[in-house]
């Protein structure tokens, strides 16, 4: 099972992403428990509140832009 913070680290040996850790390790166990829905979508605290929800959701999209701009410099750099 690969982790979020595994591949951050991966992806970090090639370029800086300063991404919050705290916040990769909880959006990594809701997306652990979600995927493999024993527990789904349980923090160790249990069910996210609607607060954390939105703050995961908010992490992952700021994540996913980022992620996309490098993209596109990457395959516009000559």
């Amino acid at each position: 099972m690969l982790r979020l913070e595994t591949l951050l680290g991966t992806v970090e040996k090639e370029m800086a992403l300063n991404l919050n850790l705290s916040l990769i390790k909880r959006l990594d166990e809701v997306y652990i428990s979600a995927r493999y829905p024993s527990d789904l979508g349980l923090l160790p605290s249990g069910k996210p509140s609607i607060q954390d929800a939105k703050e995961l959701y908010e992490f992952a999209n700021d994540i996913h832009a980022k992620i996309k701009k490098l993209l596109e410099e990457f395959a516009n750099t000559p």
